[in-house]
């Protein structure tokens, strides 16, 4: 949104097409890593480090 206010965007999209956009990134990301993990070819991560980048995140906003 920042680079339409500077007039820098080639494409201008409204806020809601910008998160559909990402939201459909996001789920299309999902569930491709979903479908590795499940077909072996790639390994589900450890669960500490999943809790140590949780912590991470947590800390990062307090």
């Amino acid at each position: 949104m920042q680079a339409i206010k500077d007039d820098s965007a080639r494409i201008e999209m409204s806020w809601q097409k910008v998160y559909d956009k990402a939201k459909a990134d996001i789920e299309y990301s999902r569930g491709m890593t979903k479908q590795l993990m499940n077909s072996g070819y790639i390994s589900k991560p450890p669960d500490d480090m999943l809790q140590e980048a949780i912590q991470w995140a947590i800390d990062q906003v307090k």
